[in-house]
């Protein structure tokens, strides 16, 4: 079977720090205040995105992964995934500071916990305000005694690496740093598809009914990097049709694909992976390697299978798109 570009419908969720750029991004279509998180392809059990392109609508993400995952990840990554999406893409927005947390790895998770798989992410700035601030680490070499003091008084922010994000900037967070997305900053998160997260400090918010959240501090201690961090803005260089790499790590890949007129020939890195194309800005044409056409829109996220690629890009407006990717697989 020939698949198509797949779209998906997102899942949206409150959250007491949501606001309303998400749907502002989006076009405004959505009258809902308060959405902290649209996730865009998910293959979580729980939030599992189901597809709206007219020839597989209906379908969940998880259950295509179960028909045609060799045509969707190619034939190379099927063989290190098998039915499982590695993946999960979404867009947040911050109008208030989310907690402060931190994530196991994929070897941590794997010492006693049912869940499947660590977190690694990375974040690719859309949009901020003035004075925005996001936390990537700690800024001195802190004892474990000493961050577990600072978390319970409430002064951990004071002894953690701040980083100032613009638009246009991505950032790396691998599992066991200390972070935190600060006020003010809308963003694309790629991540392994897991929510194993351990908080250290909520700044005793508290829900509609009263209650606060919990913290991990003992989990959070066995798996956080307790060194003082160097983490910044990952350095890249965009040029108007071209297609740029702006990180690689070992769990996924993100490029800047920015279209103002055309471009040709599109494959990922590693030419055998898909691609998640999420348009930031502006409007474009896709077609694929099946002469298939979609028009992709501002806020908005599709899945290219393997099989689909290549792909030529053309601008009804001057796009930005984020494509995330799967790596080569290495030896083991």
């Amino acid at each position: 079977m020939i698949l198509p570009i797949l779209e998906f419908k997102p899942i949206y969720r409150n959250t007491i720090w949501g606001g309303t750029r998400i749907s502002d991004l989006k076009g405004g279509a959505l009258k809902v205040n308060g959405i902290g998180e649209s996730l865009e392809l998910s293959p979580l059990e729980d939030a599992c995105s189901v597809v709206i392109t007219e020839s597989l609508k209906g379908y969940s993400l998880n259950k295509l992964m179960m028909l045609y995952a060799k045509e969707i990840l190619g034939e190379t990554l099927f063989a290190k995934y098998g039915k499982h999406f590695p993946l999960l893409i979404k867009l947040i927005d911050a109008t208030d500071n989310l907690s402060i947390q931190v994530h196991p790895s994929d070897e941590e998770v794997g010492k006693g916990s049912n869940k499947p798989r660590g977190k690694n992410e990375a974040w690719y700035i859309i949009d901020t305000e003035e004075n925005a601030d996001i936390i990537l680490g700690l800024a001195q070499d802190t004892p474990p005694h000493e961050l577990v003091d600072y978390a319970i008084s409430g002064r951990l922010t004071d002894f953690s690496h701040h980083v100032m994000p613009h638009k246009g900037d991505i950032f790396n967070v691998p599992a066991g740093t200390i972070h935190a997305i600060g006020k003010g900053t809308l963003l694309l998160e790629v991540q392994q598809p897991s929510e194993t997260t351990y908080r250290l400090w909520d700044y005793d918010r508290v829900d509609k009914e009263g209650r606060s959240r919990a913290l991990h501090l003992n989990e959070a201690l066995e798996v956080a990097n307790l060194s003082q961090s160097t983490l910044r803005a990952v350095p890249y260089r965009s040029l108007p049709n071209s297609i740029t790499l702006m990180l690689s790590t070992p769990h996924f890949v993100m490029e800047n694909i920015w279209i103002k007129s055309e471009i040709r020939d599109y494959a990922p890195p590693f030419k055998e992976s898909c691609a998640i194309l999420t348009a930031v800005d502006g409007e474009c044409i896709i077609e694929d390697a099946h002469k298939q056409v979609l028009t992709l829109t501002k806020g908005t996220s599709v899945l290219v299978p393997s099989t689909n690629m290549s792909l030529s890009f053309k601008a009804m407006k001057e796009a930005n798109l984020v494509s995330t990717s799967l790596p080569a697989p290495t030896q083991p």
